[in-house]
């Protein structure tokens, strides 16, 4: 799959980026569109960051359950997604 990154304090790439599995407690959504906002933003212009790189960007999304582990119920392939954005 594509994911944009932060790849290094203010570089962004597009790359390709292995499916994750998921646990018996979680699904997989596969994105159908995702935005950066001003948080997205200020990480990327950040001098010295709190995480390490690769960083994918986009927490803003929406898209499909493509799989769901087998404890996940209310959830089937296929739903539509919308996953909350963090705290915005």
């Amino acid at each position: 799959m594509r994911a944009l990154q932060l790849t290094a304090p203010g570089v962004l790439e597009v790359r390709d980026v292995p499916v994750p599995e998921i646990g018996h407690d979680e699904v997989l959504v596969k994105v159908a569109g995702a935005g950066l906002c001003h948080s997205d933003v200020r990480v990327r212009y950040r001098e010295s960051p709190a995480f390490s790189f690769p960083l994918t960007l986009g927490h803003e999304t929406a898209g499909f359950v493509a799989a769901r582990g087998k404890s996940v119920v209310g959830f089937a392939e296929g739903d539509l997604s919308l996953a909350p954005s963090a705290g915005h």
